[in-house]
């Protein structure tokens, strides 16, 4: 790749990756990084991720996909020709970090496996590969969504209901989001680590192994020491919502003081001898006529943790979310206006206002290509021959 222009987006400005993933893990690790003002140049087949066509959306843009890929540049490449993998080697050269998402099995036959991909004149790049089971075992190159690992790994166990003993998904992306963190924060740590010594990394994550560590501290209590005698109730059951009048409330009750207040709180007797189920049920019948604003001003001012459930489409007016600006209107090109998350940290030099909205496929081809070293009769030829597809302006 040829020089690049250094423009101070944020505190990884001046470093490229290079992305190979889809759907949301992969993405949202380059988003967070792209956020941070890392250069992503998103690599997509020339159909594009499929998480283009998925939910609602226009044009080749679906919300979930500008959710996903926001502050990065698109380039589109028929990565089965020869052509196009010339274009890639290209795009390695010049590359910080190379991230997949792939199958072993696909990555192999993409020639973006880390044996492809690892050169002795690339020993400065980081290499992180994703995968679901493992890369080894009986499970290892088997296809994987979110929610089959939630299965295999106890999550959906966690969230089995008391009453009716049925295991439950978390309907959330919520193994897939973790590992898109996990891997973020490994490559800013081997970006450090090898701003000190001078060699790049390889990085292997395993969703089902991130859903272990996500899921252990509390879930595992009673299952980590071997010499466990006196095994409590899992911190699950207290994940619970209560309803109102008029909605429901989620209210923790964990300290004495909480407890000895929670009677007062709601005008019942105090709790005497009576045990913590017996207060909560007593709690629960009085909360549910209760109205849930009374409610939460009773919980409140006796310094009880609570919150009403607020329904998705009233997000923007929570008052709290609006007081820390959490939310914020971008123009999209293809969408028009969107709502969005503040990306997190907040931090000096986060330049949110110059943030890109999430390309358009191949959007960005022909600049890219001009950077690798590309000429203009050169990049006009390879997408004459569509190797490389370009989308132009609406």
């Amino acid at each position: 790749m040829t020089d690049r222009q250094f423009v101070d987006r944020g505190p990884l400005s001046g470093f490229r990756i290079v992305d190979l993933s889809e759907n949301m893990a992969g993405p949202f690790a380059t988003m967070i990084l792209g956020d941070q003002g890392a250069d992503v140049v998103k690599v997509e087949s020339l159909r594009g991720d499929q998480i283009r066509r998925t939910g609602s959306g226009t044009d080749g843009m679906a919300a979930y996909f500008a959710n996903l890929n926001r502050s990065k540049r698109s380039i589109a490449l028929d990565l089965l020709r020869p052509e196009g993998q010339a274009v890639l080697q290209r795009l390695f050269d010049g590359a910080d970090v190379v991230i997949q998402a792939y199958r072993p099995q696909a990555a192999a036959k993409l020639k973006i496996d880390e044996a492809s991909v690892r050169t002795a004149e690339r020993e400065r790049l980081v290499y992180v590969e994703i995968v679901g089971f493992g890369k080894t075992g009986p499970l290892a190159g088997r296809a994987v969504y979110d929610h089959v690992v939630q299965a295999l790994s106890g999550f959906a166990a966690l969230q089995t209901d008391a009453a009716t003993k049925v295991p439950s998904l978390i309907r959330q992306g919520v193994i897939d989001k973790a590992t898109g963190h996990v891997a973020a924060q490994s490559i800013t740590a081997a970006l450090l680590r090898r701003a000190r010594t001078g060699i790049g990394q390889s990085i292997s994550i395993t969703m089902l192994d991130v859903a272990l560590n996500f899921m252990w501290p509390d879930a595992m209590m009673n299952n980590t020491a071997f010499s466990v005698a006196d095994p409590r109730p899992p911190a699950a059951n207290t994940y619970r919502l209560t309803p109102t009048a008029d909605g429901h409330i989620s209210l923790m009750v964990l300290t004495d003081p909480q407890w000895a207040a929670l009677h007062p709180a709601l005008g019942l007797e105090p709790r005497g001898d009576r045990t913590h189920p017996e207060v909560l049920r007593e709690a629960r019948e009085r909360l549910a006529q209760m109205p849930t604003g009374e409610a939460i001003a009773a919980l409140t001012a006796h310094d009880i943790p609570c919150a009403p459930v607020v329904a998705l489409d009233q997000l923007a007016e929570q008052p709290q979310i609006v007081a820390n600006n959490a939310l914020r209107v971008f123009e999209h090109p293809v969408l028009g206006p969107i709502r969005q998350p503040v990306p997190m940290p907040h931090m000096p030099g986060m330049d949110i206002d110059g943030l890109r909205p999430a390309p358009r496929l191949g959007e960005h081809s022909a600049q890219i290509l001009a950077e690798a070293g590309y000429s203009a009769a050169e990049a006009a030829s390879l997408i004459d021959a569509g190797v490389v597809a370009v989308s132009l302006p609406r």
